[in-house]
């Protein structure tokens, strides 16, 4: 199921709008699955999702993380730990040299 796409005629809401309403926006966006933007001096601030969208979007997220980095250890391309750590010790250092 894809996020439902924002309609600025009625998914759009000012802070103040929010705050006077929020939890009958928040019954709104559970019970339509569409997401509000909360604007702040006329510009998105926020954007309000269900909790299930949430997380269906970050699950989503997590699992395509996890299928790259099994493709870049199948092709050859993970380190192993004292590497990582040799690695991140000479960008360390390399960032204190341009201090």
């Amino acid at each position: 199921m894809a996020l439902k796409a924002i309609q600025l005629s009625k998914d759009l809401i000012t802070v103040a709008e929010f705050k006077d309403h929020a939890g009958s926006y928040l019954d709104q966006v559970v019970s339509t699955g569409h997401p509000l933007v909360i604007t702040k001096n006329g510009i998105a601030a926020g954007v309000l999702v269900s909790p299930e969208e949430y997380d269906r979007v970050y699950t989503k997220l997590f699992m395509e993380s996890v299928a790259k980095g099994v493709a870049e250890g199948d092709a050859g391309l993970a380190v192993n730990t004292d590497e990582a750590k040799r690695q991140v010790k000479a960008a360390r250092e390399t960032r204190k040299i341009k201090k």
